[in-house]
């Protein structure tokens, strides 16, 4: 009798065995282990993605995915779990939603270390499910626990109103989860297995990418500072008339200082197209009237 473990990340149907045989598809790395609980069990190799391996009598293959996995976590009835919960340096709590793309670290001696000292303990198994419960169990505990201390970490710096008003103040922040998410993640995995989402089991592990949404403040703190923001382009729009109004005082001011009172006003009167005026006789009267 042959035996067949399925363990990985958003794969269907993870192994297919045929007379004997393992195969991976493109998107798939597997490990083979023979043996039991009477013999022990021994580790044989990896299977490489697009393969077809004779498996023993008492073999297992445990197939992982080859190639980039999100994590996702929003209000998305599909995340691996909700928005993450942060506190800013004003004590005020938001959410943040987003996604975090990945691709596990697949040099064959990375993945049978994650296999044997985490993920064989969550007893994933894919089968038709695209999102396994032991996966989703495991990415919770391993990817968003170290995510949201990260986040509330950086959000310490930085005031509510930044937070969510200020672009400067989120590239800032986002950018130091980017840097204590990686950090955290290692401390509490032991090792690098989370890697780049083009990682594909050569080069440089690299760092996962994250997609963060702006941080959201509860309902009541947001229409509030909607309101002081309305408020305060009015109060803007206002200055900037003042402003304007101020500056044609001063030029009628200067006006009447160089050619005097009634010139002034007469000068202003035709600036503004409120003067006509008819050709008069040399030395008769000048009379100006201004339209209504």
């Amino acid at each position: 009798m042959i035996k067949r473990t399925r363990a990985g990340a958003l794969a269907a149907v993870a192994v297919l065995l045929a007379a004997g045989c393992a195969q991976t598809d493109a998107n798939e790395i597997a490990l083979n282990y023979s043996g039991g609980p009477i013999e022990g069990v021994n580790f044989l190799r990896c299977i490489k993605p697009n393969s077809v391996q004779p498996l023993g009598f008492d073999d297992s293959a445990y197939v992982y995915r080859y190639g980039q996995v999100p994590f996702d976590f929003s209000a998305d009835p599909g995340a691996q779990r909700g928005p993450i919960e942060i506190v800013s340096r004003d004590n005020v709590k938001m959410t943040v939603s987003g996604i975090a793309n990945f691709a596990l670290n697949t040099t064959c001696e990375k993945l049978r270390s994650f296999h044997e000292s985490i993920a064989k303990g969550y007893g994933i198994d894919f089968g038709d499910d695209n999102n396994p419960p032991g996966w989703k169990e495991l990415t919770v505990r391993y990817v968003g626990q170290p995510l949201a201390r990260a986040m509330n970490e950086a959000a310490q710096g930085y005031d509510v109103a930044a937070l969510y008003n200020d672009a400067k103040t989120y590239t800032e922040w986002a950018a130091k989860v980017g840097t204590l998410a990686g950090k955290y993640i290692q401390e509490l995995t032991g090792d690098q297995y989370f890697c780049a989402p083009t990682y594909r089991g050569t080069g440089q592990c690299g760092d996962m990418v994250l997609i963060l949404q702006k941080p959201d403040p509860p309902d009541d703190m947001e229409k509030a500072m909607a309101s002081r923001q309305t408020a305060k382009m009015q109060q803007l729009a206002q200055e900037q008339v003042n402003a304007r109004v101020e500056t044609e005082l001063k030029s009628l001011r200067d006006l009447k200082g160089v050619l005097g009172a009634q010139w002034a006003v007469i000068y202003q009167l035709a600036k503004d197209g409120k003067v006509r005026t008819v050709p008069v006789p040399f030395g008769g009267n000048l009379n100006v009237t201004a339209d209504n």
